[in-house]
């Protein structure tokens, strides 16, 4: 007995999926480099302490918001709102507050602090599938804001001759929001 999933189904569930991963690796992969730019890069190059051991709370939550900049950054680049954006950073920032709270309390222990710094992105993975599901009708592609064109939520090109990349990140972020600039008036 062979079973088969229609159409209609395996779209939203693709659509929702490939929003979970892209955001994924874009926090991972660029909270990765930052997290390499400011606990190792930067205290070579000016002699300073491994914050991580100095001051864990505060050093977890840099690693929430090193995490959530690429993340929001590229959700932006796609072309969301503005409060999904917000929301999912909540969620990834959120992560890191519940595990302060948690160590301020005497519940994680500093070795365990340290686990959960080097882990962070499992977590925060976790977190954005959490606030996805709160969502599910944007993340799936059923629903767009009613003023969004077909093109809402696709790449923007940016300026002629800044392919993508770190230039067309910044464009992107720099540039007004195709969903906005298509509003209709009254």
């Amino acid at each position: 007995m062979e079973t088969t999933i229609s159409r209609p189904v395996q779209r939203p569930v693709w659509t929702f999926a490939r929003h979970f991963l892209e955001m994924c690796v874009a926090m991972c992969v660029g909270g990765w480099v930052l997290n390499a730019l400011v606990f190792v890069a930067w205290p070579a190059m000016s002699g300073t302490t491994d914050l991580r051991r100095a001051t864990p709370a505060v050093s977890l939550l840099v690693i929430g918001v090193n995490y959530t900049i690429p993340m929001a950054a590229w959700m932006r680049l796609q072309g969301m709102p503005w409060r999904p954006v917000v929301e999912m950073s909540a969620a990834t920032v959120g992560v890191a507050v519940l595990l302060v709270i948690g160590y301020r309390l005497g519940w994680i222990s500093d070795g365990s602090l340290r686990n959960w710094m080097l882990g962070f992105c499992g977590p925060a993975c976790v977190a954005m599938i959490v606030a996805m599901l709160f969502r599910l009708d944007l993340y799936t592609g059923r629903s767009r804001p009613p003023w969004a064109s077909p093109r809402a939520g696709r790449r923007r090109q940016g300026v002629i001759g800044c392919g993508t990349g770190f230039c067309g990140l910044a464009v992107g972020l720099a540039t007004t929001p195709t969903w906005v600039s298509e509003r209709p008036t009254r």
